[in-house]
């Protein structure tokens, strides 16, 4: 009996292989299927490359209420232009695959647009300038997300006055 059981097993690990296998050939060869390393990034159905050509009227349309609202009002003022010409102007002097010199603001409210992808900015939190790479996944939000201005609280355990107040006496 215990041949029987044995033999039940393997063919469970092979039926459990094989439903895997996304085509026969790579069922009988016994390679799994690659996957891509590489995500191809999109914002909103639109590839990075798209959101670059795009016009301002376009990409606005595509932000969420509060940039739109942002956008319609004002738009961009001469401040956020200026920081938006130090990017253009620090990443145009960088050679090759180097990172571009850090530009730093106080312009928390400046939202991220897709001219920023591969900056280096330092945003200003109230203390210092944390140093912020603008990747593609942040396009839509602003700098200040990234330049957290409070120290998160981690609390510990309570001293012993604190646990042994209601300890009934005996």
């Amino acid at each position: 009996m215990g041949g029987f059981d044995a033999r039940v097993g393997i063919l469970m690990v092979c039926l459990r292989f094989f439903s895997r296998a996304q085509s026969e050939e790579e069922a009988l060869v016994g390679v799994p299927r690659k996957k891509n390393p590489y995500k191809k990034f999109s914002y909103r159905g639109v590839d990075l490359e798209g959101l670059l050509e795009m016009k301002n009227d376009k990409l606005v349309t595509l932000f969420n209420a509060r940039i739109r609202r942002r956008f319609k009002r004002d738009g961009l003022t001469r401040k956020h232009k200026n920081l938006i010409k130090k990017l253009r102007k620090s990443k145009a002097a960088v050679e090759g695959m180097e990172k571009p010199e850090t530009v730093r603001t106080h312009l928390r409210n400046m939202p991220i647009i897709p001219e920023m992808v591969g900056s280096v900015v330092g945003v200003y939190n109230g203390k210092v300038f944390n140093t912020v790479e603008v990747k593609p996944e942040m396009i839509g939000s602003y700098l200040g997300e990234y330049a957290i201005t409070y120290r998160p609280v981690s609390h510990g355990r309570a001293g012993l006055a604190a646990g042994s107040k209601f300890i009934p006496l005996k």
